[in-house]
């Protein structure tokens, strides 16, 4: 009896002992039961931080994620320029190097002098005389009578240098046919710009330099100082860039609004003439032009007025 008592006693000490522990055993149980922890990550979009929890531990750890934002780029409109005569202030006016120059420093437009020997041939030369800028095969003076270029054909023009003039270093360069810088220029992006000495010429010769322009595939535009000098451009070649460069009044502005329907044009002002409400009026109708201009000063004041194309000699280059 005494024995079943002791037995009874020490059952109850041992179960108490475990119920102290926290633990309790099933001794009909004999299945071994395993806990799997698992780390869950919550990210918190609107805060930019992730968060990452271990149940384990109960620690919490942030992430700080940096967003980075890229705003997007500003450019600012590129200023075209316009090489009047070619690069002439680095070379023999109205030649060949002098086109070539404007390409290769990035001119954008290239003006230059249509005119007409006794042939009949387009050759570009400012001067109705061939005495400035033209010199015998030899280098010396071709005399001091003046020789009308009109009065030569291409074949005697030919025949005297239009380089050395500028440099001996351009000895032998010859007075260029419109033609040959019409194929130039072709598939460089360099638009030519026809001075409007054009107008001074019979119909027989502008329609020689239509029917060039027309079979050319250089983009060839034509300067006008009237709006009948516009409309007669655009009757015979209706994909003509036209360059206006008459006075700029509101009956001109409003008839050259009414033209410039999906049609590229350009309106020159003269950059000592220019002020900031005349550029403001000309931008509301085709592109400001400002010419010629020579020093730092008057490209700020170009750029200043909204410019969107310069005509110098070389002084400024793009």
């Amino acid at each position: 009896m005494m024995k079943r008592w002791i037995a009874s006693l020490l059952c109850l000490v041992l179960l108490l002992s475990c119920t102290a522990c926290g633990e309790y055993v099933d001794p009909a149980d004999t299945t071994t039961a395993v806990v799997h922890t698992s780390t869950v990550t919550v990210t918190d979009v609107t805060a930019g931080a992730t968060t990452v929890t271990d149940p384990a531990t109960e620690a919490t750890t942030v992430t700080e994620v940096t967003t980075s934002i890229t705003e997007p780029e500003v450019t600012e409109p590129v200023l075209m320029y316009q090489a009047h005569r070619g690069l002439s202030t680095d070379f023999p006016e109205n030649t060949l190097p002098a086109f070539q120059g404007a390409v290769d420093y990035g001119f954008k437009f290239i003006e230059l002098d249509p005119n007409f020997t006794k042939d009949q041939q387009c050759v570009l030369m400012h001067d109705n005389t061939i005495n400035r800028t033209c010199r015998k095969a030899d280098g010396s003076s071709v005399g001091s009578s003046n020789i009308a270029l009109n009065s030569v054909t291409y074949a005697e023009l030919s025949a005297y240098d239009a380089g050395i003039f500028k440099g001996t270093q351009f000895k032998g360069t010859k007075v260029p046919l419109l033609s040959e810088v019409a194929e130039l220029v072709e598939g460089t992006g360099v638009a030519l710009k026809l001075d409007n000495k054009i107008w001074n010429y019979t119909d027989e010769q502008l329609e020689i330099i239509f029917k060039l322009a027309e079979n050319s595939k250089a983009d060839i535009g034509f300067t006008c100082k009237t709006m009948q000098q516009v409309e007669r451009v655009a009757a015979r070649l209706p994909e003509a860039t036209i360059h206006y460069d008459g006075p700029i009044s509101k009956a001109a502005l409003d008839a050259l609004k009414l033209f410039n329907e999906g049609r590229e044009l350009y309106i020159w002002v003269g950059i000592s003439a220019a002020t900031a409400k005349i550029c403001d009026q000309v931008k509301a109708v085709g592109h400001l032009g400002l010419w010629t201009l020579k020093t730092e000063a008057e490209l700020e004041k170009a750029i200043s007025f909204g410019a969107e194309v310069i005509e110098t000699n070389g002084e400024l280059k793009p």
